[in-house]
């Protein structure tokens, strides 16, 4: 018979440490869903997660920290999908996917309702989520919207196709304009109707239905 191998010492593995700070981050979420930002505290946090608070304070500063992180990993799409290798239409699903997710919604839903008394919750939220995501689409329309036409040789008597919007061979102070109104299509009505709690999370299929249906409204799809 032979000996068990001892168990290994140490600073945890990159991927345990993701796991753990993952665990952590559901649990927080978890009871800012039930009980709101004010009555959820680091103690509940590390309790529900079955670790230690100087644990939770590795990798979080404090509570606001800890539900920045979990803002952020709700708009992890942005670190996930160079926009240099993302399609228009990829990169809007992903945020229709994400951003209507049960707990994106329920995040949302306790920035909205703590705004008031945390008006320094509602900044960082709006800088690490929607901005964020709004610099992130901007990228992407530049490379898509005016990249330089090419040859499709076609007949010259074929029908010509509408022109494909703002393309102008470089990048425009126009671009985090559509970008700002690609993320409120994106959200939009079915948004409304989640933070409402009338509909469901769509699935990804759903996602892309919403995704292409906001392309097609401001004629980005044509430049797809």
């Amino acid at each position: 018979m032979t000996d068990s191998p001892a168990p290994r010492r140490g600073r945890p593995r990159a991927a345990e440490q993701g796991g753990l700070r993952d665990r952590m981050l559901d649990a927080a979420v978890k009871l800012f869903r039930i009980n709101g930002f004010a009555g959820t505290s680091i103690e509940a946090v590390a309790r529900t997660a079955g670790v230690t608070k100087r644990t939770l304070y590795v990798y979080f500063t404090d509570k606001t920290g800890l539900f920045m992180a979990a803002v952020e990993r709700q708009h992890n799409y942005v670190a996930s999908h160079s926009t240099d290798h993302t399609s228009l239409e990829r990169a809007a699903t992903a945020v229709v996917y994400a951003l209507h997710s049960d707990d994106a919604v329920g995040l949302h839903r306790l920035v909205l309702a703590e705004a008031v008394r945390f008006p320094e919750l509602a900044e960082s939220f709006y800088a690490t989520g929607p901005e964020r995501s709004i610099a992130y689409l901007s990228a992407i329309v530049a490379g898509v919207v005016h990249e330089p036409a090419t040859s499709t040789g076609k007949s010259a008597h074929a029908s010509p196709k509408p022109p494909k919007p703002m393309q102008s061979g470089k990048p425009t102070d126009q671009d985090p304009k559509i970008a700002e109104s690609l993320y409120s299509l994106l959200l939009g009505e079915s948004h409304r109707q989640r933070m409402l709690g009338l509909r469901a999370a769509p699935t990804q299929s759903e996602s892309r239905t919403i995704a292409n249906s906001a392309l097609t409204a401001l004629r980005l799809n044509e430049a797809i």
